[in-house]
């Protein structure tokens, strides 16, 4: 299934990437920026808050502290597969939009700073949907915090594990979108984001799965530390994530709409 999953996905990005070049997408990116230019209202702050959520420091910050958790919980497979995933994607995101070189929106249409980076793909949608898709797979796998396999496919079909992939799937969609709805992103550029997203997800727990059978990691756990220990080590990580995304939202301010 991951298999035919990034073969699928990898190629939407790339017919994505050249449907781009070859102008394909122009047009249509244009009428959705326009559509979203006219529409400024209190989904703004919504959008400016999800984009908060998935950038770059935000990432590093959250992703960080699930790596640590998982850690403190004994799951140090888990916590290596988290982070070699996060750290891996951030690189290809960031050599693809150097390869692909495809400019920004126009800057009057942002309502926030515009980067300076390549447009495509979108590394909100890209890093966003590694991150929680590999948080879900965590949880998937049963070891995370010490169930068995039989117990996460069993937490899957209730409504907890449920509510807990569809608030994944929300959040990578809405942080995506936020990107276009921010003038900052064309809708392709999204698009393109989550469908390499998705591959690198796939690609990234064949590698896992191959790996920890062949060094048979499956069960390997080391000693969590107390519990009390552990929530005040939660708690902690938490108020470092909020004070890293309020320094971001300070430094990253919502811009007047244009014409305003």
């Amino acid at each position: 299934m991951p298999a035919a999953a990034a073969v699928v996905l990898l190629a939407a990005f790339a017919i994505i990437a050249v449907g781009v070049d070859q102008g394909w997408f122009s047009e249509w990116d244009s009428r959705v920026l326009a559509l979203v230019e006219e529409d400024h209202n209190a989904w703004t702050r919504i959008f400016w808050v999800m984009t908060l959520l998935g950038n770059t420091t935000s990432l590093i910050a959250l992703g960080a502290s699930a790596v640590l958790l998982l850690a403190a919980w004994g799951r140090r497979p888990c916590a290596f597969l988290l982070a070699f995933g996060m750290l891996s994607a951030g690189v290809a995101s960031n050599l693809l939009k150097v390869f692909i070189g495809r400019e920004r929106p126009p800057a009057a249409a942002a309502l926030i700073e515009l980067p300076t980076s390549g447009s495509l793909p979108s590394g909100h949608a890209f890093l966003t949907s590694a991150f929680l898709g590999l948080l879900v797979y965590v949880l998937f796998r049963g070891d995370a915090f010490g169930a068995d396999a039989r117990a996460a496919r069993s937490w899957a079909s209730t409504a907890s594990g449920v509510a807990a992939i569809a608030l994944a799937t929300i959040a990578a969609a809405l942080i995506g979108l936020s990107r276009t709805f921010l003038g900052v992103h064309w809708a392709s550029d999204v698009l393109a984001g989550w469908a390499i997203g998705g591959a690198w997800l796939a690609i990234i727990v064949l590698v896992f799965r191959a790996w920890s059978r062949r060094r048979q990691l499956a069960a390997v756990h080391t000693p969590p530390i107390s519990l009390r220990r552990r929530v005040v080590f939660g708690t902690l990580l938490a108020l470092i994530d909020l004070g890293v995304i309020v320094m971001n939202a300070l430094s990253d301010s919502l811009l007047a709409p244009p014409g305003t």
